[in-house]
């Protein structure tokens, strides 16, 4: 037996059962990680009555922040001569709009229009047509729908609500959505908050586990008696923090978003 070719093989057998063995081990102890920061996340919230009863396996990400220009909506906005027709009238300056068939327009803070239907609807549509009709006018205001994700509520038995959220590489932006509302069959809400340009920073941002990141729910003082459902990432700014009104240009960060059974959702800012 030629020895030398038999040594070779028997080094190569050797390093393939100790990167198996390594990669077994370094497998065992991310469980036993992910096991041990959920037992300690779930004690620590059922002591504010909120139950934690699935493990959450997603590791720490790291996702860029985003520069991002919002979509500045004022009296010149063409968009309103579509919504609205050529004749209305300016009832609050920049932020108040109807016409003579009950229409209204009403802008806040210079970033989201939102159209209210009066007695003669802009469009009166069944369901099945519904879908492309949308595709339609939101082409007509330069928007791609490809980029949302459609969802859509039953508000009751003769209300829908159709809502488009932005994604951008599979993580939803939370400051970038779409709101269509049929009533009877007419178009009776139309809300629109739009960022018009997106560009990823070199900056990276690691965020906390999933289990570490759930112990933020601790402050909330109106989370209570209430059980965890999911928990995603997404883009997000708290408008409330800001002056909004004087933001055109911003920067969004990636953030746990929690879903609670009472409805309830929470977003877990990783720096406060």
């Amino acid at each position: 037996m030629d020895w030398s070719k038999a040594k070779t093989i028997l080094i190569g057998a050797f390093v393939v059962i100790n990167l198996f063995l390594a990669s077994r081990v370094f497998f065992v102890g991310q469980q036993t990680d992910l096991i041990v920061s959920y037992e300690v996340a779930k004690e620590a919230l059922s002591q504010r009555q909120i139950v934690l009863d699935q493990v959450f396996g997603e590791q720490a990400p790291v996702l860029p922040l985003l520069e991002v220009e919002y979509m500045v909506f004022d009296k010149e906005h063409p968009w309103l001569e579509i919504l609205l027709g050529t004749d209305f009238s300016e009832l609050v300056d920049s932020e108040y709009f109807s016409n003579d068939d009950g229409n209204v327009v009403v802008i806040q803070a210079g970033k989201k229009l939102q159209f209210y239907g009066g007695q003669n609807p802009l469009i009166s549509l069944e369901i099945s047509a519904r879908s492309q009709w949308m595709k339609d006018f939101f082409s007509q205001l330069e928007i791609d729908l490809s980029e949302y994700q459609m969802e859509v509520e039953d508000q009751s038995q003769d209300r829908q609500s159709y809502l488009f959220r932005r994604r951008w590489n599979d993580v939803f932006i939370e400051n970038d959505h779409i709101r269509v509302d049929f009533e009877h069959d007419q178009l009776v809400l139309l809300e629109i908050q739009r960022i018009q340009s997106i560009r990823e920073t070199q900056t990276q941002m690691r965020l906390s586990s999933p289990h570490e990141s759930l112990l933020k729910l601790m402050k909330f003082e109106d989370i209570k008696n209430d059980r965890i459902l999911d928990i995603q990432v997404v883009y997000y700014r708290n408008e409330n923090l800001i002056k909004w009104e004087e933001v055109v240009i911003d920067q969004l960060e990636p953030v746990w978003k929690v879903f609670l059974e009472s409805g309830i959702t929470k977003y877990l800012v990783e720096l406060e």
